[in-house]
Order: C-alpha cells, then structure tokens, then sequence
C-alpha cells in the first residue's frame, strides 16, 4: 500500500507533463473528385505553401504566396532538385513567385502550367529540364531571373506584354525553339539570353527596346532575317556565329554602340537611304564578319514604268515583257508585272502572181514579206502534167496548159502563182 501510495503522484506528474507537449500534425486534406490528396508543407515557405505528387507524376503545388528560394548545394536544395518523376507541373492561382532552382534539371518534367497570379520565375527555376517543352507564360509575368529556362526543351518562347525584365541567359540552348515573340515592354534585353537555341528562325524585335546586349542571339543559326527597330542604340556580339543569317534591316540610326554584332557572319545588312548616321566610315566599323550594305528607302518615289526581259511575240507564238517601277532615290524594284504580247499577223509577198513560159524553160518563185518567225512550208503544182515545183520554189514547164502554184506558210498562211505553158 506504500508503494503504491509513492507511485501515484508519479503518474500524476507524468500526465501533467504529456498534457503540455504539442499534438503531432495531422496531414492537410483536400477533396479531389474521386480521391483524397494528401499536401505536404513545402520546406522554407512557413506553412503556407504546400504540394503532393501524384503516382502518375503530376505535381500540384497550392498555397499563397511566393515558392521560396533554394539553392544548388546539398543544405538548401528544393524537395524537387533533380527529381525524375515529375512529368507535369500544375501551380495554384495565389502563388506569384517561383522561387530560385525550386525544379533545377526535373528531366522528366515536360509540361508547366502557371497561374495569371505569378510575376517572377526566379534563378535556374527550370534550369536543365530537358524535355520541358510547354510552359504558358501568363499575362501579369514581370520577371524572368538568370537561367531560368536554361538548356530546357521549349519549343517555342512566348513572353507576354507585361515581362520588363530578362536575366542573363534566361533562354540560352533551348534548342528546340523555333519561334520567339518578345515583350513590347522590353527596353534592355541582357547578355545571351537566347544565345544557342540553334533552331530559333524567326524573332521580331519590339520597337522601345534600346539595348541588344552581349550575345543575345549568337550562335542561333538557324536565324535567316531580322529587322533591327529605330529605338535600339546599342548592339554588342548580338548576332556572332549566326551563320545562317542571311539579311538584317535596320530601321533607324547608327547605333551609338556597334561592336562585332555580326562577328562571324556573312551577310546583308541594308539601312535607311539618305540617313546621314550611316556614313562609310560607320559601316566599316568593327562590327565584325563579312557584310555587303545596301541603302533603302523609307519612303520610296516612283520612277516611270520600264519594260525588261523582253520576249518578242512571233507568228507562231506570243511574247512577253516585264513592266517594272523602280524608286527614283534608291533605285530598288518596287513593282513588277508581266505583260503579254499578241502573236503577229501572218504576211506574204510572192515575185509573180502570174507567169507564163514556155515548154522546157523554167523560173525561180521568190517568196518574202513574212512576218518574225515565219517560213516556207511547202510549194505545190495543182497539176503537175504541166508543170512542176520543187522545195525552193523552181517551177519548171511541161506540156502545153495552166496549172496553179500554191505556197503554204508555217503559220497556214497561203498565196497562189497562176502559171500558163505555151
């Protein structure tokens, strides 16, 4: 009785301290039709944010807020860095950041879809996810940090109106790009930040930005024209090894800054006639590479139509012209159109159109007068007892009567000799 007496203010105090300790968290839950997810807290938001993975590897992030940032060494990597199951990405709608290599080289990841709430995609966010190959950039998007899509499998970059900002080498070797629509609200686009994505053909520069930086499109080439906008000032390397790159146009001054934008090209590069920026010495600056430079007009003057490459029409055949209107400033082709020429009428001129001769004797029948691209088809006797023809139009008297020579044209015209035998 003692001893039991000792053991139960024990057991009191035990229960006393277990009543103090925190409960252990329960899972979060979340209704989905047909099943019950399970959301883990993502590590460095506070709670806020959350995910789970699906067996079928489709990773849903929900919460509010920004994703933090991670890093690429081994104490602050994301719960995701080099995973290989995540196929498809799908980010809640209140989260507006993606922070800072949060899915670095996901290689299995090959579909994102970001919510219109997000604004920035931090550093290496989608670095190295080599089969990633559709990303929706929604309206709202502001930034987009250093190597943020670097080495990923894009096929094409569509950045909305409202990105200002693109880090250095944001985009470089998505080589499976093909096409790259550009914010018009870019100003200064930095170094390389499209540099080697090799099959890139087509980009338009917005008319505002002001700076090329260093690179950004070396090594694209894939790249064949690029209009260059009246706004941009400076161009450093911008185009270096596009060796595919066939015709650049620019539309406005001489850059402040030109330095090797074409190092290592062969191409045309054509500026605005009569602007007084583009002296001689300007264009044979170091912009590096092989260039021939032709001037254009802005606003071109008409000179009066001339006619080239003239076929002229024969009796057998029509002929043709190009009308062509030239600029009176610059002297480029502005219009051309074919015109075509009606074939000419047939003529005929023979040396006799009567003759009389004597048995035995004989005369030439002279033929002329015809038309461009015409000739002697055949002569003819109608009666060849009195006389005959051969193929040069000799006529040679046989017996005693009248017979009729007929010459016949290529061109189907025909003309008669009457020919009498005495």
């Amino acid at each position: 009785m003692v001893l039991g007496k000792r053991l139960l203010p024990a057991l009191l105090v035990m229960l006393m301290v277990f009543s103090m300790l925190p409960m252990a968290v329960e899972p979060v839950y979340a209704n989905e039709p047909g099943e019950e997810i399970a959301w883990t807290p993502l590590p460095g938001a506070e709670e806020r944010i959350s995910y789970h993975l699906s067996d079928e590897g489709t990773l849903r992030i929900q919460g509010e807020g920004e994703i933090p940032n991670y890093t690429s060494s081994s104490g602050g990597r994301s719960p995701f860095y080099t995973n290989k199951e995540i196929k498809n990405l799908i980010i809640g709608d209140k989260i507006t950041r993606v922070g800072d290599y949060t899915f670095t080289a996901c290689e299995a990841l090959e579909t994102v879809i970001l919510p219109d709430g997000i604004q920035s995609i931090g550093n290496s966010a989608f670095s190295s996810c080599i089969k990633l190959a559709t990303v929706n950039m929604p309206d709202g998007l502001e930034t987009i940090e250093y190597e943020a899509f670097y080495e990923c499998g894009l096929k094409s970059i569509m950045l909305p109106d409202t990105v200002t900002d693109l880090g250095h080498r944001a985009f470089s070797f998505c080589r499976n790009a093909r096409t790259l629509k550009l914010s018009k609200k870019l100003k200064s686009i930095d170094y390389y930040t499209f540099s080697y994505c090799y099959r890139l053909r087509s980009i338009e520069i917005p008319n505002g930005v002001t700076t090329l930086g260093e690179g950004i499109f070396g090594g694209c080439t894939d790249l064949k024209k690029v209009t260059i906008p009246a706004s941009v000032k400076s161009m450093t390397y911008t185009f270096s090894e596009c060796f595919g790159l066939d015709e650049v146009i620019f539309e406005g001054d001489y850059p402040e800054t030109f330095d090797g934008a074409f190092y290592a090209c062969n191409l045309t590069a054509r500026y605005p006639y009569g602007n007084d920026t583009w002296t001689e010495d300007a264009r044979d600056s170091g912009y590096g590479g092989k260039v021939k430079w032709e001037g254009y007009c802005l606003n071109h003057v008409k000179a009066a139509a001339v006619k080239e490459n003239v076929k002229a029409a024969t009796v057998l055949k029509a002929g043709s012209y190009q009308e062509v209107v030239y600029c009176k400033k610059c002297h480029e082709k502005l219009s051309s159109k074919t015109v075509k020429i009606a074939k000419l009428k047939p003529t005929i001129k023979l040396s006799a159109t009567k003759k009389t001769l004597k048995k035995g004797k004989t005369f030439t029948l002279k033929v002329s007068k015809l038309a461009r691209g015409d000739a002697v088809k055949s002569f003819k006797t109608t009666k060849k007892s009195v006389a005959t023809v051969n193929k040069k139009g000799k006529i040679k008297a046989i017996n005693k009567g009248k017979t009729v020579i007929i010459v016949t044209l290529k061109s189907g015209k025909k003309a008669t000799c009457k020919v009498t035998v005495k």
